[in-house]
């Protein structure tokens, strides 16, 4: 929005249409009715253009001209262009200058604060899956539909993200600033280790599996309730109990989300069918409840799910349908 016709409307100088433009901007969002109100004191602090107008040009002048004996023709041109240069337009353009400087000067100091603390937010869609790496050097893999947060600028003095959704982590040894991560009710924190945190709402639980290092996990409010990890662990904190269960070792499905890579070792189609949601974002259907307790064995690297489901309905003698790119029903 222009500020000079911003100042227009505060000087009660604006057209109709003027005005329903500024009553429009000002309505659309609280970001804009801030930003007028902000004018608003600014320009209420100001000289009011009807104290100005109260002067007498005509009678000072008299004075100045009495005192300089001006010409006649040199004190007219002399009085027309004062009075031309202190007219109410005129000196509402000079108020509205001094608010953009005013403004300016404030929305540069409000942006700099902001950007000391500015967050950093990076979110994946449904099958985006991104790696990126952090100001103090570590690698992070994210999984599809995660958002993860931090601060940007003061990152290095403070490693603390927020996570939701799924990631692995490569963290860069740093004993002097430990690395946070943020799960809900959970706090994961370590120095420096590769190791995957996930936040599942099916079982409403954070998921941690410890690939390399040591690491402690405690609830964020309350740190006595903790468990530490080693590598090979896993270890799993329900939000309903509050309570930590930890395991010697881990499932390598957790992780096939960024190895490419699924183990099934006789295990139950219905077992295999949830991997395989978790894993590739989908949703897969078994029509025939029977199918449900049968056993697959196989290996997988880098193949798709439609490679996986094929190779599934050969073995167990079933039959499938991909009804869409996200739904498959298998019978």
């Amino acid at each position: 929005m222009d500020i000079k016709l911003i100042v227009k409307y505060l000087a009660g100088q604006a057209e109709q249409e003027e005005i329903r433009r500024v009553d429009e901007w000002i309505a659309t969002n609280d970001a804009n009715r801030t930003e007028f109100q902000r004018i608003q004191k600014l320009w209420n602090k100001s000289t009011h253009i009807a104290e100005f107008a109260a002067i007498d040009v005509e009678a000072d002048w008299q004075k100045v001209k009495a005192r300089m004996n001006f010409t006649s023709r040199q004190a007219t041109i002399a009085l027309l262009r004062r009075r031309e240069s202190y007219t109410p337009m005129r000196y509402m353009l000079r108020i509205a200058a001094m608010l953009v400087l005013c403004v300016g000067i404030g929305a540069g100091v409000l942006w700099y604060r902001s950007s000391l603390n500015r967050v950093m937010s990076i979110t994946t869609r449904a099958h985006e899956k991104m790696t990126i790496t952090l100001p103090d050097g570590s690698t992070i893999h994210l999984n599809a539909a995660t958002q993860l947060d931090y601060q940007s600028k003061q990152f290095l003095e403070d490693r603390t993200l927020v996570l939701n959704g799924e990631a692995y982590f490569d963290v860069t040894h740093d004993e002097a600033h430990p690395f946070r991560i943020r799960t809900q009710q959970v706090t994961t924190q370590v120095l420096g280790t590769s190791f995957n945190v996930r936040t599942d709402s099916l079982c409403n639980c954070v998921q941690v599996t410890v690939v390399s290092g040591k690491v402690a996990v405690f609830q964020s409010d309350h740190h006595d309730n903790r468990i530490e990890l080693v590598k090979g662990e896993y270890g799993e904190f329900k939000n309903d109990s509050s309570q930590f269960v930890k395991s010697q070792s881990y499932d390598a499905n957790l992780l096939a989300w960024k190895t490419g890579v699924l183990v099934f070792n006789n295990t139950p189609l219905a077992d295999v069918i949830s991997t395989l949601e978790r894993v590739y974002n989908v949703h897969i259907k078994i029509d025939n409840p029977k199918l449900n307790a049968r056993r697959f064995t196989s290996q997988f690297k880098d193949q798709s799910i439609s490679q996986i489901i094929e190779e599934i309905s050969i073995v167990l003698h079933c039959s499938y349908t991909i009804k869409d790119p996200v739904t498959i029903i298998i019978n």
